[in-house]
């Protein structure tokens, strides 16, 4: 069997370090075309994992772990596909392949392999693709897809009880919300869920399936489509070049280059760096919940969206019905970036507290040094306020979490947030930042 190779440049982000491999055992030669990378069989997963299909599976799955932990990323790349081609039509090695390429942010190559998965594996064992391709439509805000693959999965497993909380949390971030079905469906996971004494995995949803319940029943103007985000999720981008048996029916999977990026500066973290050890389960524990420093560029901030009600010096409470976001900077490995990032907050508790660092920096006289303390966080403010252009260390803890806030938690699995404890500049922003409806003046 000859294996063709599409044509066209990759989409990956960032530099290659190895071309991905096809691994079905008969494979005897691939036609290269124009720049598209040269690939050939995996020969160790062809030479140690002979024997029945079965074995062969287990041999190869076994070798894709071991090469996982060991740190070669495409290795167990090059493994998942061996094992894909020698049995097509199971769920397992699709899942996994998609599982790792998502853990190294390649969401679009993700996407393609469970599409083909969806296409080659049998109906009744797809539930693990519906929910990997609904988590993948839902972070790229695709909802009304990640809706259908939800309902697709809930079809199949119908007493799930997370699935009916997924189903039901994605109902409300519908441009038109079905508040109904998405009442049903939260009200079944909590009676199955939530019954005490509460599993401490289903804590968090559990009250937060409670509160939604709540709004969806007495608050008309909740669920509304908000502003698009400062930050958008990178595009589902998919390799131009695939492995594709042409006229044999089996899989056709798209070229896999896993990214050679840094993982450190220095002692610090690159944005890429500490994202990627969040995603990977092996490095997981060296920056989840750890106080660490990140190194990166000031791309955006949330200044902008600032309702003017929270902008004014302290000594003044916000009125009632003003409701205003979290503080919040991001910053990426690259100063031109717009998707790739990792949220800051913490920095500053409220909107006051910049106020008032802005107010003291404007005012101050010559050579007067300027530095406040947050009055709800008891930590320094940054002087100056972080603005976009800015070249950044940031110490904090970082996680997929941000619960500092009064207002509610904040959550990102795929970049993660860093809660800021200090704020140090390798270069200054180029100019000072700015809030809606504050008017900066040096005296």
């Amino acid at each position: 069997m000859s294996v063709a190779l599409g044509c066209g440049a990759t989409d990956t982000p960032g530099p290659a370090v190895a071309t991905a491999t096809t691994t079905a055992a008969a494979t005897a030669s691939v036609v290269q075309e124009a720049r598209c990378p040269s690939f050939a069989p995996d020969a160790q997963a062809a030479k140690d994992c002979l024997g029945d299909k079965m074995k062969a599976i287990k041999c190869i799955m076994d070798m894709s772990a071991e090469r996982l932990e060991a740190g070669n990323e495409q290795g167990a790349v090059d493994a998942f596909i061996a094992a894909i081609h020698r049995r097509p039509e199971l769920s397992f090695a699709y899942v996994r392949l998609a599982d790792l390429l998502m853990n190294l942010d390649l969401y679009g190559q993700a996407e393609a392999v469970l599409k083909e998965a969806a296409r080659l594996v049998t109906p009744e064992r797809r539930t693990n693709i519906h929910l990997l391709l609904a988590t993948i439509y839902g972070d790229a805000d695709r909802f009304d897809l990640s809706v259908a693959e939800l309902e697709a999965a809930l079809a199949l497993k119908k007493d799930n009880a997370v699935l009916r909380f997924n189903l039901g949390m994605s109902y409300t971030k519908l441009a038109v919300p079905p508040r109904d079905k998405a009442r049903k469906m939260l009200e079944g996971f909590v009676a199955k869920a939530c019954k005490p004494p509460v599993d401490a995995r289903n804590g968090a949803p559990c009250e937060m399936a409670t509160v939604t319940i709540k709004k969806l029943g007495s608050c008309p103007d909740c669920f509304k489509a908000s502003k698009a985000p400062t930050m958008k999720r990178p595009p589902l981008k998919r390799s131009k070049c695939s492995i594709a048996p042409p006229s044999s029916g089996g899989p056709s999977l798209p070229m896999i280059v896993v990214p050679a990026l840094p993982i450190r500066q220095g002692d610090a973290f690159t944005v890429w760096g500490a994202s990627h050890h969040l995603r990977n389960q092996f490095h997981r524990p060296e920056v989840s919940g750890k106080a660490i420093d990140i190194v990166g560029h000031v791309v955006a901030t949330n200044f902008d969206r600032v309702p003017r009600c929270a902008v004014h010096r302290t000594g003044k409470a916000d009125p009632p019905d003003c409701v205003a976001p979290v503080p919040t900077i991001y910053i990426a490995d690259n100063k031109d970036e717009r998707h790739v990032a990792i949220k800051v907050m913490g920095w500053a508790s409220n909107w006051a507290q910049v106020v008032e660092v802005m107010h003291a920096i404007d005012n101050a006289k010559p050579g007067e040094k300027v530095q406040l303390m947050d009055e709800f966080f008891g930590m320094n403010l940054p002087n100056p306020i972080p603005a976009v252009g800015a070249h950044v260390r940031v110490t904090g803890r970082y996680g997929m979490t941000y619960t500092k806030s009064t207002s509610g938690s904040s959550a990102d699995p795929r970049y993660g947030i860093l809660t800021a404890d200090k704020i140090t500049y390798l270069k200054r922003p180029p100019k000072p930042a700015q809030l809606p409806g504050y008017e900066r003046t040096k005296k």
